[in-house]
């Protein structure tokens, strides 16, 4: 078997070329225009969890997704399922806790040199705005591999209690879950969590309840959420209106009062907002 690794971003006539004489390709970013151009391929397999190409394929293809394409060419389409799960729950556990005890605002005074000059002040006022996870209400959007991950270690480690949203249903149905862990409406883990994580797909399931994933948390969501509320996402960017968002964390008087993001709405293109957001410190 012939196996060819590449280091860095593969793109232009040499993509043409390993395509065109390619039986199976591995890659992040797989779509139609790279099927059209590989007539040998007999599977493809992208490097992730998921199949970020979709929501492309619709907009240019009509309804059908990146896999009805590659299967009407007559090619298998495969992921890393279950790959990443501990890594990226334990990502989203870190963006929550440096958003609960303002960790980012902490190392910037000290990266600043601020802190000396505060003394004990400084960390009087880190711990005002801190927020407590211990027995609080932890909710989730998308209960797959991931969102299970999450949940477990924030019972585990902090006793909280887990509500959660799923486009598939209730979870029960198709995986062992505790009992404690309650499934309920998008709405109410809107409006009564604490903690809010995003792990859905980017597109809707079939048949599932949500219509729509792009822009899934937008300004209406946002307003139903506690002031007190940190949204975490580690899902796809799309997930949430970035806008809306931007707005929200500048307005004290909506929710939520923090975010931790590990994706963004048009990475890798940030927009200015939210660097704006960052520099200053919290809310991001």
């Amino acid at each position: 078997m012939d196996i060819r690794p590449f280091i860095g971003r593969l793109e232009g006539e040499e993509l043409d070329k390993q395509l065109a004489e390619a039986d199976g390709f591995v890659d992040f970013g797989f779509s139609p225009a790279m099927i059209e151009k590989a007539p040998k391929l007999q599977i493809a397999a992208s490097g992730g969890v998921g199949f970020n190409g979709q929501d492309v394929v619709r907009e240019s293809m009509g309804d059908k997704s990146l896999i009805d394409v590659a299967n009407d060419a007559g090619i298998w389409m495969t992921n890393g399922a279950g790959s990443l799960t501990e890594s990226t729950a334990d990502a989203a556990l870190l963006l929550l806790l440096s958003a609960a005890r303002n960790f980012p605002e902490a190392h910037q005074l000290v990266a600043d040199g601020r802190w000396e000059g505060l003394g004990i002040g400084g960390v009087q006022y880190i711990a005002d705005k801190s927020i407590e996870p211990a027995g609080k209400t932890l909710g989730i959007i998308g209960m797959g591999r991931i969102g299970q991950a999450l949940a477990r270690k924030c019972v585990g480690a902090f006793d909280m209690d887990v509500i959660y949203f799923d486009a598939r249903g209730d979870a029960t149905a198709y995986t062992d879950i505790p009992p404690r862990w309650k499934a309920v409406s998008f709405e109410t883990v809107l409006r009564e969590s604490d903690f809010i994580s995003v792990h859905a797909n980017l597109s809707p399931y079939n048949g599932g309840e949500l219509e729509r994933n792009e822009h899934l948390i937008g300004a209406t969501e946002l307003a139903m959420m506690k002031k007190t509320c940190i949204l975490v996402s580690v899902a796809r960017g799309p997930h949430i209106s970035e806008d809306a968002l931007i707005d929200a964390l500048n307005n004290p008087d909506q929710g939520p009062v923090r975010a931790g993001l590990d994706v963004t709405e048009t990475e890798p293109v940030i927009k200015q907002g939210m660097i704006d957001l960052m520099k200053e410190g919290p809310p991001l």
